[in-house]
């Protein structure tokens, strides 16, 4: 009698691993079917508009402080450090932050060298 009830155990026990791979699956598909269909959401589940790779960066205004500092970027080829950043714009060191900040916003890839002493800026094509 202790075989024949090993063999139903032991069929209880397959028919339960049955029904936890059929609900994972189940779940699998779910979450797929939410998450996999290329929509990013942020924690609140409300879609994130993702900047596109070939977004064109937005010009600043001509004479704007923002033109100043585009302008001393893209004359060089070569990477610029702050100090010099700072009298070619007449900006101080916050506002020169901020603006490298906002030519990023504004997609142009601003890369921050930190080879010697002082970080030198350079503007990517």
């Amino acid at each position: 009698m202790t075989t024949n009830n090993q063999h139903i155990i032991d069929l209880c026990n397959q028919l339960t691993a049955a029904l936890r791979e059929d609900i994972r699956q189940d779940l699998i598909r779910k979450i797929r079917g939410e998450f996999g269909m290329g929509v990013a959401t942020d924690m609140h589940g409300m879609p994130v508009n993702a900047p596109t790779a070939a977004a064109r960066p937005k010009m600043p205004r001509a004479g704007s402080k923002l033109h100043k500092l585009y302008r001393a970027l893209v004359r060089r080829s070569y990477g610029v450090n702050r100090d010099t950043l700072i009298r070619e714009t007449g900006m101080t060191p916050m506002s020169l932050a901020k603006a490298i900040q906002d030519l990023r916003q504004r997609n142009f890839r601003v890369v921050c060298e930190r080879r010697g002493r002082k970080p030198k800026y350079r503007l990517v094509a």
